[in-house]
């Protein structure tokens, strides 16, 4: 198990300065503003974003996900998952809704770590919804680090003229 969440978020401000954020992800239903996030991060963490941002979608063009079927703290927590900064609390508090969107965005690891907590908060009241939530911002973390090199790869995938933006 790890702790020291220093790190985590560390490592994503780090991986924030070193890349210019280039797309908003906006929470229309929820009225929250915009998260600036980077398409590379999207992309390398969902095949569904790497589908959208590679194919010239309205997404791409207008530089803004609109993601409203979620609260605007779901929303926030699944790109701080993304980007692998999620808090045990806000994986708690959220859960439900960042199931919907694991499964929306295909992103595998959070949706099993949703579906064990909350399967195991059935089974045995608070352990194992404890133990899946720890293991939420851990495995968020674990896939931080081969975030980046993803990221540039992803983005020198899509350099050609009317490719990637």
């Amino acid at each position: 198990m790890r702790t020291g969440w220093r790190r985590t978020e560390a490592q994503s401000a780090g991986l924030s300065r070193m890349l210019i954020s280039d797309i908003v992800v906006v929470n229309a239903a929820g009225g929250g503003g915009g998260i600036r996030a980077h398409c590379t991060v999207l992309a390398a963490r969902s095949p569904v974003f790497a589908a959208m941002f590679s194919n010239g979608l309205r997404e791409t063009r207008e530089s803004a996900v609109d993601i409203s079927d979620m609260s605007v703290g779901a929303c926030r927590a699944f790109v701080g998952y993304l980007y692998g900064n999620l808090r045990e609390e806000e994986f708690i508090a959220h859960r439900s809704e960042l199931l919907h969107a694991g499964d929306k965005y295909d992103v595998v690891e959070l949706k099993r770590a949703c579906e064990e907590s909350l399967l195991g908060g059935r089974r045995r009241p608070g352990q194992r919804a404890r133990e899946a939530a720890h293991r939420a911002p851990v495995r968020a973390a674990d896939a931080q680090e081969g975030l980046l090199e993803a990221a540039q790869g992803f983005r020198e995938d899509f350099r050609a003229p009317g490719g990637f933006p």
